[in-house]
């Protein structure tokens, strides 16, 4: 148990981080897509358009803080790692840098721009001249995500040793059973502020996804070794198969 706690405070950063950063657009929308099929949302004629957006301007937003504060957290970690006596001094320009020009951020405001954009470019991307971009893009995404499953897969070889799976186990139960439980908490609550019943979905969906698989990324860039943040990533993914389930379920019969 003390190598444990001792594990878990040497990678404290981490640890925040996965906890507190999920996969904000990708899987969410997967999600919310299969469940248009639902009684409860075949009856709301806008929940399809609704719920897409309520999700891209969250995943934009979170992919934001994610490349500021969260980068930020994972430099300190490793700044503390490497001198304990030397304090973490992010540079505020590259992390401003790393969160607005990086593929995922553009490609959200590339998004936002053509649903909140001219309707021309809506009739270009929607049975247009454009309309094979559209499909194309759409394709690549669905693809994505599985690779980078089968990346995370792979890089568990050699198997980790025995105390990195009750720290594993530790991480997955903070994100995948104490957050959801607290958002369905707060879901109320938000409804009584005027979010709506598309919108509490929607913050139900985000708060019981797995953390985001560019974490692993990130934490190789400010030069840590990422194995341990991989292992947990990917476990993460396949726990959730089971915990979403159970989350989005419960929350879809509260919320209609």
């Amino acid at each position: 148990m003390g190598r444990d706690s001792a594990f878990l405070r040497r990678h404290r950063g981490q640890v925040l981080v996965l906890c507190a950063f999920c996969n904000g657009t990708a899987m969410p929308l997967t999600l919310f897509r299969a469940l248009e099929s639902a009684p409860q949302l075949r009856a709301r004629p806008n929940a399809s358009a609704e719920g897409a957006l309520d999700i891209t301007i969250y995943g934009t937003v979170w992919r934001l803080l994610l490349w500021t504060v969260g980068i930020a957290l994972l430099e300190a970690d490793a700044k503390s790692r490497s001198s304990a006596d030397a304090p973490a001094k992010p540079s505020f320009v590259r992390l401003a840098r790393a969160a607005l020009l990086n593929t995922n951020t553009i490609g959200s405001l590339a998004g936002l721009a053509i649903a909140l954009g001219p309707p021309g470019l809506r009739v270009a991307m929607f049975g247009g001249p454009l309309t094979f971009l559209r499909e194309a893009c759409a394709n690549v995404a669905k693809a994505s995500h599985a690779m980078l499953l089968l990346t995370l897969g792979a890089a568990l070889w050699p198997i980790p040793v025995a105390s990195d799976w009750r720290a594993v186990s530790y991480v997955c139960a903070a994100k995948l059973v104490v957050m959801p439980l607290t958002t369905l908490a707060l879901l109320r609550l938000g409804m009584d502020f005027g979010l709506g019943a598309i919108g509490s979905l929607v913050v139900a969906i985000e708060g019981c996804v797995p953390s985001a698989l560019q974490i692993s990324m990130m934490v190789q860039t400010v030069g840590q070794d990422s194995r341990t943040c991989t292992v947990i990533c990917f476990w993460q993914h396949v726990v959730a198969l089971v915990t979403m389930t159970t989350f989005v379920a419960v929350a879809l019969s509260s919320l209609f």
